[in-house]
């Protein structure tokens, strides 16, 4: 929308609310869980909700540069073997497990080769990791990462 305004010959002011986004959890995938109810975080909640017997729900929102932007989190799942197994049923070729399942199995393994200088078969890291991007993963994400990889 600001490029539009901006090439249509319009001048555009963004307001963000809060402190700068220069927390080292905001450049973490895992790390936006740590911003929930912190400084960088509205904490909003929603209204009673009837459904749910009356409870409110915690409403994230982003108080920083960026916006909410900063508390999201990323995570990747594969999904249930036959979930895609029924999109295939239903039409959608190339997509049961077994169309899927090496692609799964070998994203992972480059994105691990990419990171660090050998592979540790489950052992954690301690030398070879470099920077997947302009900051470092931090600690959780690493953590993370060699738990779910020890793990299987």
């Amino acid at each position: 929308m600001t490029r539009r305004l901006v090439d249509a010959g319009l001048s555009v002011l963004v307001l963000e609310a809060g402190p700068a986004d220069e927390r080292p959890e905001i450049a973490d995938p895992l790390g936006s869980f740590s911003l929930f109810g912190s400084e960088v975080d509205w904490a909003f909640t929603s209204v009673p909700q009837r459904e749910l017997g009356g409870r409110t729900l915690y409403q994230p929102r982003g108080k920083t540069l960026g916006g909410s932007t900063a508390l999201n989190g990323m995570l990747c799942v594969r999904g249930a073997p036959a979930d895609y197994d029924g999109w295939a049923a239903a039409g959608a070729a190339g997509w049961a497990w077994r169309d899927v399942e090496p692609y799964f199995r070998s994203t992972p393994r480059r994105a691990w080769r990419r990171r660090t200088s050998r592979r540790t078969c489950g052992r954690r890291p301690t030398a070879g990791t470099t920077r997947s991007g302009p900051r470092a993963w931090g600690p959780t994400t690493t953590g993370w990462r060699w738990w779910t990889r020890s793990c299987g």
